[in-house]
């Protein structure tokens, strides 16, 4: 009897693994299906925090400091949290692009951490963004940039609006060929 029973409980065991395989699986192909500058963005920060995790509680306990296993705990859920946010809101649609050739950047050398960025859209559309300066964009190549749909106009004034408002700007990618 007992082996009738093992042999139930070992094939119950195996239709359960393979449910949770087909549901990463499953997840993995939705996630597939992010674009690739937004996988990327995701993978990296995903991976960022787990190893804050692991690194920040291992190194704590070894120290017996408390306060950096909170603050390293703190910190990968935040980044965690990030992460999930930007994959719920690029599976409801909630983000938008802009596509365009640059025509013009201005401020690159001055003081301060944003500079303009003039684009052509299809149409002949010209459209001015205000972009940090860590991306490198050069004049005459055609990008595809990434925003939230959820961009909020707090004062007017573009500048400032720009800085508080970094979070809207997921990534952009060189397009190879461009129509506009």
């Amino acid at each position: 009897k007992s082996g009738r029973y093992g042999d139930r409980l070992k094939k119950k065991k195996k239709e359960k693994m393979e449910e949770v395989v087909e549901r990463i699986q499953r997840w993995t192909d939705q996630s597939l299906k992010l674009p690739d500058v937004l996988l990327d963005r995701v993978l990296k920060q995903g991976f960022l925090s787990i190893f804050i995790l692991t690194i920040g509680i291992f190194t704590g306990f070894r120290m017996q400091t408390w306060n950096f296993v909170f603050w390293s705990v703190a910190l990968s859920g935040f980044g965690i949290w990030k992460t999930a946010r930007l994959i719920r809101i690029v599976r409801k649609g909630q983000y938008e692009t802009v596509e365009g050739r640059v025509m013009k950047t201005e401020g690159k050398y001055r003081m301060g951490r944003l500079y303009r960025i003039q684009i052509q859209q299809e149409g002949g559309k010209e459209t001015t963004l205000l972009l940090d300066k860590v991306n490198r964009f050069q004049v005459g190549k055609a990008y595809r940039f990434y925003f939230s749909k959820s961009r909020q106009v707090l004062s007017g004034i573009g500048r400032l609006d720009a800085a508080l408002n970094m979070d809207t700007f997921y990534g952009f990618e060189e397009l190879e060929e461009w129509d506009g």
